[in-house]
């Protein structure tokens, strides 16, 4: 065999063994990673090790260790995550640190939270807004508000369920326009967000809903007034007792009968 070829064909030898060495290490990596991450708290070596997987590991590791750190690091963690929740290059090594980032608390991890809701994946809006929908976060209502404008009807959707979640009653300002939004899907959450706000203001909002041109509508805000159980509702859920729907009419039935 030629020199040349026998050399090539060294080459090529080692640069596999090499390529095995190297995801033999990463399998290696996630393992532990994994092993860190369920017995939820780590070693100061574990977790050093853990934030030099998120900073130079692949993208399998990042989004392993991202995970991990929410689990077992301590306030250490939170600058990297948080730095990886902005900067990461992988979309799914950010959801998971920004999942990870809601471990802490909320003064160490608001402001970026609050920064991913101008992400430009909408992956990542999501899952803040999920982050931000719990009452410790209340006071960023004006920022979940302002995406119940989204262009996404799927954004506007879970901005509306996340202001119910935070358990601000100045939610009302931004849900009361949403219950003629084009999307029906949208509309169906909000009328469901509006009874899970169990306020009897929500009930001049939610009687027009029972004349909306789609049943899925009508059906949810006849049960959403039953939810409520103000008798203020009774007339308006005694009009739709003969709704061309047969679930409308259900909802509505079932609703009287809450309300007594």
């Amino acid at each position: 065999m030629h020199s040349k070829t026998i050399m090539a064909v060294a080459l090529a030898a080692a640069l596999l063994i090499g390529c095995g060495v190297d995801e033999q290490a990463i399998h290696e990596n996630v393992s532990r990673i994994q092993s860190i991450g369920e017995k939820e708290g780590g070693s100061e070596e574990e977790i050093l090790f853990l934030l030099d997987r998120l900073e130079n590991g692949n993208a399998e590791e990042r989004t392993g260790a991202a995970w991990a750190l929410g689990r077992s690091g301590g306030q250490d963690a939170v600058e990297a995550l948080s730095r990886a929740a902005q900067k990461d290059s992988d979309t799914y090594v950010r959801v998971n640190a920004i999942k990870a980032l809601t471990r802490f608390s909320p003064e160490a991890v608001r402001d970026v939270l609050v920064q991913q809701l101008a992400a430009d994946e909408e992956e990542i809006q999501v899952e803040a807004l999920k982050a931000l929908g719990a009452e410790r976060y209340v006071s960023e209502y004006h920022a979940v508000g302002a995406m119940c404008q989204s262009e996404s009807a799927a954004i506007r959707s879970i901005a509306a369920d996340t202001l119910v979640r935070m358990g601000n009653a100045e939610a009302l300002t931004y849900l009361g326009p949403m219950t003629s939004d084009p999307d029906k899907e949208v509309r169906n959450i909000v009328a469901f967000a509006l009874g899970k706000l169990g306020d009897d203001t929500t009930i001049a909002l939610l009687a027009p809903m029972l004349q909306d041109e789609e049943w899925e509508v009508r059906a949810n805000a006849a049960l959403a007034l039953g939810r409520i159980g103000h008798p203020s509702a009774r007339p308006a859920l005694e009009g739709v007792l003969e709704d061309g729907s047969n679930q409308v009419r259900f909802a509505a039935q079932k609703a009287l009968k809450t309300i007594g």
